[in-house]
C-alpha cells in the first residue's frame, strides 16, 4: 500500500499533540512506549529517539513514494479513506450477521 501525503500530515499531527501533552504534564511518555516496569526519564528517551527515527523514515517513504511532480490531494485520499472504511464495517456487518444465525 503506498505512503501518501495525508499519512504523513496527520501522523506528523498526533505526534506533535502527544509531545506537547508530554511536555505539558498531561500525559507521560511511558504511556507509549510498550516496556513494562519502564522508569519515565528513560521512556521519555525512547520516545523521543523514536519520534526522530520515525520522522525521517516517514520522510523517506514520502520521497519514494512521490515524484517532485506529486499532484496528491488530501481530501481525495480522505474521500478514499471513507471508501475504503464503509467497504471494512459492510464485511464486517455481513461476518457477524453469520455467526449470529447459528
Amino acid at each position: 500500500m503506498e505512503w501518501r501525503q495525508i499519512d504523513t500530515m496527520m501522523i506528523s499531527k498526533c505526534i506533535q499533540y502527544i509531545e506537547n501533552e508530554i511536555n505539558a504534564g498531561r500525559l507521560e511518555a511511558s504511556h507509549f512506549v510498550p516496556i513494562p516496569e519502564l522508569k519515565e526519564t528513560r521512556a521519555l528517551m525512547y520516545y523521543k529517539a523514536w519520534r526522530v527515527r520515525l520522522v525521517d523514515r516517514m520522510m523517506q517513504e514520502d520521497d519514494r513514494s512521490h515524484s517532485t511532480n506529486d499532484t496528491s490531494d488530501p481530501t481525495s485520499e480522505l474521500e478514499a479513506d471513507i471508501s475504503y472504511y464503509k467497504k471494512v464495517q459492510e464485511k464486517e456487518r455481513a461476518t457477524r450477521i453469520e455467526y449470529d444465525d447459528y
